[in-house]
C-alpha cells in the first residue's frame, strides 16, 4: 500500500494502450481525412479468467445464485489487473466483500464502485465506506418522486380492481 495523505499515483497504462491510442488515432485522421474506418471487432464470449485478466472496468449484473455467490473472491481479484475497476449492480453477495476490502487497501485493483453490499446498508463504520477508492451508493434506483408515485398509482389501481371497482391490469400504466 501507499502512505496516507498524498495523491494517488496514476496505475500504469494497459500494454496494449499504446496500440489502442494509436488506432484510434489513425482512425480519427483517417476520418478526418475522408477515409473509411474499420468497424470494431465483433464482440465475442470469453471466459471470466480471461475477461478478469485482460477488462479494464468489471460490471456485475448477474442474480445471486449457488453458482454466482462470491463470484468475485480473492483469487478472481487477483487476476485482475492493477488499473482495473469492479461495479457491482448484482447483489452484495457476488463479491467477496473482505477479500475486495483487502484488494483495494493494497490496490491490487484501481477502485470498485458499489450499488449493492452484504449488509445493505452498510454499517457506518464498515471498512470498505473508509478507503478513498470506493464509492458506495444506497440501492435506491427506485425512489425517485414519480416513480414511488407511479407505483402508489398502479398498486391502487390493482386493489381497486381486485375489489371488483376497476381494470386490475398493469399495462395501461404501463404504457401512460
Amino acid at each position: 500500500g501507499r502512505a496516507q495523505g498524498g495523491p494517488r499515483p496514476r496505475p500504469p497504462p494497459p500494454a496494449d494502450a499504446d496500440a489502442n491510442a494509436a488506432t484510434a488515432a489513425a482512425a480519427t485522421a483517417s476520418t478526418a481525412a475522408g477515409g473509411a474506418v474499420a468497424p470494431p471487432p465483433e464482440p465475442r464470449h470469453v471466459a471470466l479468467d480471461e475477461l478478469l485478466e485482460r477488462a479494464d472496468c468489471v460490471v456485475l449484473t448477474c442474480p445471486l445464485t449457488d453458482a454466482t455467490r462470491h463470484l468475485i473472491d480473492a483469487a478472481a481479484l487477483r487476476k485482475m489487473r492493477a488499473s482495473a475497476s469492479l461495479v457491482n449492480i448484482a447483489r452484495g453477495e457476488v463479491v467477496d466483500q473482505a477479500a475486495l476490502v483487502d484488494a483495494l487497501r493494497d490496490e491490487r485493483i484501481a477502485a470498485a464502485a458499489l450499488d449493492v453490499t452484504t449488509p445493505e446498508p452498510l454499517p457506518a463504520d464498515h471498512e470498505l465506506l473508509k478507503l478513498r477508492n470506493v464509492i458506495v451508493t444506497p440501492h435506491i434506483g427506485s425512489a425517485s418522486v414519480a416513480t414511488r408515485t407511479a407505483m402508489c398509482n398502479m398498486t391502487a389501481r390493482n386493489v381497486l380492481g381486485a375489489l371488483g371497482f376497476g381494470d386490475a391490469t398493469m399495462a395501461a400504466e404501463a404504457r401512460a
